[in-house]
């Protein structure tokens, strides 16, 4: 057993949402070889961003791998562990009433939520068990390793940033029977390369794959009643929000079509081969962050047409010039849309 005494900063986990300044219980936490145990065995919230300073403290001291030990009275609560923690296992005392573990990874007690998968496991595959209803939030968030996963028949719902930063994901198996895709789902998966939307899929959040640098494509079903994909990019099914365009895509000029009233926030987030950009006649709103990010972008065309800008729209677009066809601002547009200050050139 392990006296953390010497790390002056870290609160008792009991006591860090009323602002106390008590140590973490000695008996929490174990060193075995690489390997550090941290052990919630107390009642109370289950948050693991509270313990995210003694664990990065931990790494740098030699323990590359970190084991989670939760007990028989923790409660249901917020879950969250930081990116830079390489949890390689959970394990849950068999008589919580919330948690439970399987094959080292945490989900809910009835088995219908996997709150989180153990990041640092290094496996090629993984398959969602049967049963899994719902992918937690951030509930692979930085995994190292995994290159594909297969989901179950079961599952219905994908919650904000389930797969975020999962750079090694090359292949995700969406099931039929799958109903939501919620916001930035597949942000940062540098590695997909492509996307499949099933035909009950009847929600889709804002960027759900944006800034996967190496997405050539997006399929939908051709029986989905909600959705649609045009030469690999996702639209609505009536052909009104341009929803993503696949970051990795190859082409270096496009043309949005005039059947489109919104690009959607980051729709063409990071587009590594995108130069120019032609917005037809018809579209009326470019949403925050819309071509964020577009490092190798030369022109874009901007209609009269257009009548809201938000945020950030064009920022990180260092290479860019923008031609409107108005003769100036528009009220609808807001004060950042330019940030990064690229040339205008107005008509």
């Amino acid at each position: 057993m392990s006296n953390f005494s010497k790390f002056s900063s870290l609160l008792d986990w009991e006591d860090v949402a009323s602002g106390g300044e008590s140590r973490f219980p000695d008996d929490c936490f174990e060193i075995q070889g690489d390997t550090f145990i941290a052990k919630f065995l107390q009642k109370g919230n289950f948050e693991y961003n509270r313990f995210g300073n003694l664990i990065n403290h931990k790494t740098t001291a030699g323990c590359n791998k970190i084991k989670i030990e939760i007990g028989a009275l923790v409660e249901q609560s917020y879950i969250y562990i930081p990116d830079s923690i390489p949890v390689v296992s959970f394990s849950v005392d068999e008589n919580n009433e919330f948690y439970k573990s399987i094959d080292g990874n945490l989900y809910s007690k009835d088995g219908k939520i996997l709150h989180n998968y153990a990041r640092a496991r290094r496996e090629k595959s993984f398959t969602v068990p049967n049963g899994v209803e719902v992918i937690g939030f951030c509930a692979f968030l930085a995994v190292e390793g995994l290159t594909e996963v297969i989901f179950a028949d079961s599952v219905k719902e994908i919650r904000p940033h389930a797969f975020s930063r999962s750079c090694d994901i090359v292949s995700i198996q969406l099931n039929e029977g799958l109903k939501t895709i919620e916001n930035g789902a597949f942000i940062n998966c540098l590695g997909l390369k492509d996307a499949y939307i099933p035909s009950t899929v009847s929600t889709i959040g804002v960027a759900p794959f944006a800034s996967c640098t190496s997405l050539f494509g997006i399929d939908v079903n051709k029986d989905n009643e909600f959705y649609k994909s045009e030469n690999g990019v996702l639209y609505s099914k009536d052909g009104a929000r341009l929803i993503q365009y696949p970051a990795g895509k190859s082409t270096v000029d496009f043309t949005i079509s005039k059947c489109v009233t919104t690009i959607c926030e980051s729709a063409f987030c990071r587009c590594k081969n995108l130069e120019t950009v032609k917005i037809s006649a018809g579209v009326k709103c470019i949403e925050q962050k819309a071509f964020d990010a577009c490092a190798h972008l030369l022109m874009i065309f901007i209609p009269r047409s257009v009548d809201s800008i938000g945020n950030f729209a064009f920022r990180g677009c260092d290479a860019l010039n923008i031609y409107c066809e108005n003769d100036k601002e528009q009220r609808g547009w807001f004060g950042t849309w330019n940030f990064s200050d690229c040339p205008v050139i107005w008509n």
